[in-house]
């Protein structure tokens, strides 16, 4: 079941998505981050899918519209003319994983998921908000396209220590966010021994990218090993 609610995040009135499967009474949460498109297409149906899959699963999955606390419109050109203020996206998202906490499981224990940009949010907003794992979905660390990432979103080796266990997956023909960018990212967490897994076997690309989009067997396969990733730490 999905229902809309409205909290106060870091000082500023945002949506927020929750899926619950009915009568169930979860005790960890899941904090889900869209990237660029927002929920437009095509990244609407994937992400609604994992959202779903989680409830199902048994925890409970917010979707926080962290675009509200910058009035950005979801698209390139909206999210390009507001990456100056993309540390007010990461206070966001770090405020709700208090606000799932203390409203929704009496202090459980909290999962970051992002999906492209989304994902360089939630590492970042994991530094600092306490959650027991992430999950980046084909998210940049260095660069946004051809620019380089804002001081406040860019990660480095020495930034990332600290991070909690992550899980990774990548498309090899992602020529929108490369593969590369995860590798650099496993890299620098291997080298301070924190628990990573890195999954690039998806024979595939980008959502949305012509003609080697992200794809449904992909989907379902980075859903179950993300479910088993969950096991271990929420």
């Amino acid at each position: 079941m999905n229902t809309r609610e409205t909290a106060i995040l870091a000082g500023k009135s945002i949506n927020i998505d929750v899926y619950q499967e009915a009568g169930t009474s979860p005790t960890s949460a899941v904090v889900v981050a869209y990237g660029t498109e927002g929920m437009n297409p095509p990244f609407n149906s994937l992400i609604e899918e994992f959202c779903e899959a989680t409830a199902k699963a048994g925890y409970l999955t917010i979707l926080p519209h962290y675009f509200d606390s910058t009035g950005t419109r979801a698209g390139l050109t909206g999210v390009t003319s507001h990456l100056n203020r993309s540390g007010e996206w990461i206070d966001t998202l770090a405020a709700s994983v208090d606000w799932v906490k203390s409203k929704k499981i009496n202090g459980g224990k909290v999962a970051f998921v992002g999906f492209s940009l989304g994902a360089n949010i939630v590492l970042n907003a994991g530094l600092k908000s306490g959650v027991s794992v992430i999950v980046d979905y084909f998210g940049p660390v260095e660069k946004f396209g051809i620019l380089p990432m804002p001081n406040v979103m860019g990660l480095t080796k020495q930034r990332v220590q600290g991070m909690p266990p992550t899980l990774i997956h990548h498309g090899t023909k992602d020529f929108i966010v490369p593969d590369s960018q995860s590798a650099i990212l496993k890299g620098w967490l291997d080298a301070h021994g924190i628990e990573c897994e890195y999954v690039n076997d998806y024979d595939c690309g980008h959502p949305g990218q012509p003609e080697l989009p992200w794809t449904a067997g992909a989907q379902t396969s980075s859903i179950s090993r993300t479910a088993t990733f969950f096991q271990s730490y929420i």
